[in-house]
Formats: C-alpha cells, sequence, structure tokens
C-alpha cells in the first residue's frame, strides 16, 4: 500500500508547478506531452482496477520466485529505452481536457484501487485474470497496478 501511495505522490510531485502550456507541448510529432502522460496513466490504472476487481481469481499456488517482477518494479519498469506502444484504448485522446482534470482522474483511480486493495481479503500478489476462454493468465496481482513510479514527464518549453 505504502508503494502505491509513494509512487502516486512521486508522479504528481514530478509535474507540480507545470503550466498548461508546457504540459500540452509535444516535443515531436509521434510523441507524448505531460498532458497525453498522465491522460494514459489515468486510463491505465482504470483498465488495471478492472481486470483485478472483475476478472482476478485465486492463485492455486504462489510462483516459486518473484524476484524478476521485483527487479522489474524496483527498476521503475525495466528497460526505458525500448519503446513500448500502449494499446489503442490507453492512448490520449484529449479525453480529459486539460492537466489539472487528467490529474485528478489518475489521483481517483488510484484511490479507488487502494481502496479495493485494502478491503479485498484475496491474495492480489499471486492472482490471475480469466479471459475470455477461460483460462487464467498472470495479472501480476497489485504490482500490476501501476505499482513502480511512472516514469516522470519531463517538462518541456513550447
Amino acid at each position: 500500500m505504502q508503494r502505491l501511495n509513494e509512487t502516486r505522490d512521486t508522479f504528481i510531485a514530478s509535474f507540480q508547478g507545470v503550466s498548461e502550456e508546457q504540459a500540452c507541448f509535444k516535443p515531436a510529432p509521434d510523441r507524448w506531452s505531460i498532458c497525453d502522460c498522465v491522460e494514459h496513466l489515468a486510463v491505465a490504472e482504470t483498465g488495471l482496477f478492472r481486470q483485478l476487481s472483475e476478472n482476478s481469481v485465486p492463485a492455486e499456488a504462489p510462483p516459486a520466485s518473484r524476484e524478476r517482477e521485483m527487479a522489474i518494479l524496483n527498476s521503475n519498469g525495466g528497460d526505458r529505452g525500448r519503446k513500448a506502444k500502449a494499446p489503442e484504448r490507453a492512448c490520449p485522446t484529449g479525453r480529459f481536457g486539460s492537466l489539472a482534470e487528467a490529474t485528478k482522474q489518475f489521483t481517483a483511480a488510484r484511490t479507488r484501487t487502494i481502496n479495493y486493495i485494502m478491503a479485498c481479503n484475496d491474495d492480489l500478489a499471486h492472482a490471475h485474470r480469466r479471459t475470455p476462454s477461460d483460462r487464467p493468465n498472470e495479472l501480476h496481482g497489485a504490482s500490476g497496478i501501476h505499482h513502480r513510479a511512472p516514469a516522470a514527464p519531463r517538462p518541456a518549453d513550447p
């Protein structure tokens, strides 16, 4: 729980004091702005929460080792040099209209996640999610809910 609170606070602090103009600036047409990043994380957090709360089933047994997962989490997500493509549904569209609203949505989503985890009696760290074929896939439990600190957006002067 502490990690979820800390990463939320670190992420929000990373763009504190950024103007709306700076938040909307894209360093290149194919790059995301700060506002885009915050929107993406708000949408992703909501989607991952939905997977966790609606589709997870307890694991039959904990994995033998969580070393690899913990190494990734502790490195803030692994190799940031390789670009990963977000699923279309989590790509920014300007749906929130402003940095303030995107931040509000992210904070609400993270709060919902934290409240759910606090109230849940299941071992979410070892949960699996059901797929349409009804076969469980690893969900990575609560750690899948942006347990790591999201990469901090960098303010850039437009």
